[in-house]
């Protein structure tokens, strides 16, 4: 009797083992599987902030591209097409470069101001926000070509 008692008892003893190491392996998955949900999330949130960055240094390429086609002041907004990304670039009138020989009036300084942003799509309000400004040195062509005009951006900052 005292033999069939023993075998019993170790058989529970086995359950018990078996039980808390399936129960140790679901824990330990189920934190591999929320470690792994957040490294995704931390992913497609650099993937996003990424565009709107590139988006803010689309602005000053276009404000840059206006100014050398000779359009004076802009303030503008663009949609990417079915897209909830936007980006808008403004400059004002140009200022006289103090660096220029006071003879040279053709030299001319812009501030230039980009940004961009995603709405997202559930909330409706910004989501995520990049603003650039940068100073664009511009010298007109001594011919009056457009095509001749040189633009450079001498410094850009993020705001």
């Amino acid at each position: 009797m005292a033999e069939t008692r023993n075998k019993n008892h170790r058989r529970g003893a086995a359950l018990l083992v078996v039980l808390f190491v399936v129960m140790a392996v679901s824990i330990i998955s189920l934190g591999f599987i929320t470690r792994c949900a957040a490294e995704l999330n931390c992913g497609e949130n650099m993937a996003i902030r990424t565009r709107v960055d590139y988006l803010a240094e689309v602005g000053l390429v276009c404000a840059r591209l206006c100014i050398l086609n000779g359009i004076p002041t802009y303030s503008g907004q663009a949609n990417e097409p079915l897209s909830d990304y936007i980006f808008a670039y403004s400059y004002p009138a140009p200022v006289l470069n103090s660096k220029a020989a006071p003879s040279d009036p053709n030299t001319y300084t812009y501030i230039v101001e980009a940004s961009s942003f995603r709405i997202d799509p559930i909330e409706n309000e910004k989501a995520t926000e990049t603003r650039l400004s940068g100073k664009l040195h511009f010298e007109p062509a001594l011919d009056g070509n457009p095509a001749n005009n040189i633009a450079y951006y001498t410094s850009i900052r993020r705001n």
